[in-house]
Protein backbone atom coordinates (compact mmCIF):
# COMPACT_ATOMS: atom_id res chain seq x y z
CA UNK A 1 0.00 0.00 0.00
CA UNK A 2 1.46 3.23 -0.88
CA UNK A 3 0.87 6.63 1.01
CA UNK A 4 -1.17 7.83 -1.19
CA UNK A 5 -3.96 4.82 -1.27
CA UNK A 6 -3.29 5.21 2.24
CA UNK A 7 -4.23 9.17 2.17
CA UNK A 8 -7.00 8.85 0.16
CA UNK A 9 -8.31 6.09 2.65
CA UNK A 10 -8.04 8.10 6.16
CA UNK A 11 -9.80 11.02 3.88
CA UNK A 12 -12.39 8.86 2.84
CA UNK A 13 -12.97 7.41 6.66
CA UNK A 14 -13.17 11.21 8.12
CA UNK A 15 -15.68 12.09 5.27
CA UNK A 16 -17.92 9.20 6.52
CA UNK A 17 -17.62 10.34 10.71
CA UNK A 18 -19.43 13.62 11.87
CA UNK A 19 -16.27 14.71 13.49
CA UNK A 20 -14.62 14.55 9.67
CA UNK A 21 -17.56 16.41 8.29
CA UNK A 22 -17.30 18.75 10.89
CA UNK A 23 -13.44 19.37 9.99
CA UNK A 24 -14.54 20.24 6.05
CA UNK A 25 -17.13 22.69 6.46
CA UNK A 26 -14.46 24.30 8.97
CA UNK A 27 -12.22 24.45 6.11
CA UNK A 28 -14.80 25.89 3.75
CA UNK A 29 -16.21 27.78 5.79
CA UNK A 30 -12.93 29.60 5.97
CA UNK A 31 -12.26 29.34 2.07
CA UNK A 32 -15.59 30.71 0.80
CA UNK A 33 -16.12 34.30 0.62
CA UNK A 34 -19.53 35.79 -0.37
CA UNK A 35 -17.90 39.47 -1.51
CA UNK A 36 -14.48 40.71 -1.36
CA UNK A 37 -13.67 42.69 1.75
CA UNK A 38 -11.95 45.94 1.46
CA UNK A 39 -8.24 45.56 2.72
CA UNK A 40 -7.67 46.65 6.53
CA UNK A 41 -4.73 49.18 6.85
CA UNK A 42 -3.56 47.41 10.19
CA UNK A 43 -3.79 43.79 10.35
CA UNK A 44 -2.95 41.73 13.72
CA UNK A 45 -0.67 38.64 12.66
CA UNK A 46 -0.24 37.25 15.54
CA UNK A 47 -3.76 37.23 16.33
CA UNK A 48 -4.60 35.63 13.30
CA UNK A 49 -1.75 32.89 13.19
CA UNK A 50 -3.14 32.22 16.74
CA UNK A 51 -6.67 31.83 15.46
CA UNK A 52 -4.67 29.31 12.53
CA UNK A 53 -3.11 26.99 14.60
CA UNK A 54 -5.98 26.57 16.88
CA UNK A 55 -7.80 25.48 14.14
CA UNK A 56 -4.95 23.27 12.84
CA UNK A 57 -4.86 21.47 16.56
CA UNK A 58 -8.92 21.24 16.30
CA UNK A 59 -8.42 19.29 12.94
CA UNK A 60 -4.85 16.94 14.24
CA UNK A 61 -6.87 16.17 17.44
CA UNK A 62 -9.77 14.84 15.41
CA UNK A 63 -7.53 13.32 13.17
CA UNK A 64 -5.98 11.09 16.21
CA UNK A 65 -9.55 10.30 17.53
CA UNK A 66 -10.11 8.86 14.38
CA UNK A 67 -6.93 6.63 14.58
CA UNK A 68 -6.85 5.73 17.67
CA UNK A 69 -10.57 4.16 17.10
CA UNK A 70 -9.56 2.85 13.52
CA UNK A 71 -6.63 1.37 16.08
CA UNK A 72 -9.21 -0.29 18.52
CA UNK A 73 -10.96 -2.09 15.90
CA UNK A 74 -8.12 -3.44 14.61
CA UNK A 75 -6.82 -4.82 18.15
CA UNK A 76 -10.49 -6.05 18.51
CA UNK A 77 -10.12 -8.20 14.98
CA UNK A 78 -6.62 -9.27 15.41
CA UNK A 79 -7.51 -10.51 18.91
CA UNK A 80 -10.76 -12.50 17.49
CA UNK A 81 -8.92 -13.48 14.81
CA UNK A 82 -6.74 -15.32 17.48
CA UNK A 83 -9.22 -16.68 19.41
CA UNK A 84 -10.32 -18.25 16.70
CA UNK A 85 -6.90 -19.45 14.94
CA UNK A 86 -6.47 -21.35 18.88
CA UNK A 87 -10.10 -22.61 18.33
CA UNK A 88 -9.09 -24.23 14.84
CA UNK A 89 -5.96 -25.71 15.71
CA UNK A 90 -7.70 -27.35 18.60
CA UNK A 91 -9.80 -28.89 16.85
CA UNK A 92 -7.54 -30.08 14.23
CA UNK A 93 -5.52 -31.50 16.82
CA UNK A 94 -8.55 -33.37 18.63
CA UNK A 95 -9.22 -34.82 15.44
CA UNK A 96 -5.85 -35.82 14.62
CA UNK A 97 -5.94 -37.90 17.93
CA UNK A 98 -9.10 -39.55 16.89
CA UNK A 99 -7.97 -40.31 13.87
CA UNK A 100 -4.64 -41.59 14.94
CA UNK A 101 -6.48 -43.79 18.12
CA UNK A 102 -8.67 -45.57 15.55
CA UNK A 103 -11.30 -44.29 16.66
CA UNK A 104 -12.77 -43.01 12.85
Amino acid sequence: MNWVQLAFGIIKEAVTTDQGREVINNVRSSVRRDAPEPAAPVVDVRALLAEQRTEIDKNLETIVQMLNAQNEQFLRAIRRLRIWNAALTTGLLIALLLKLSGYF
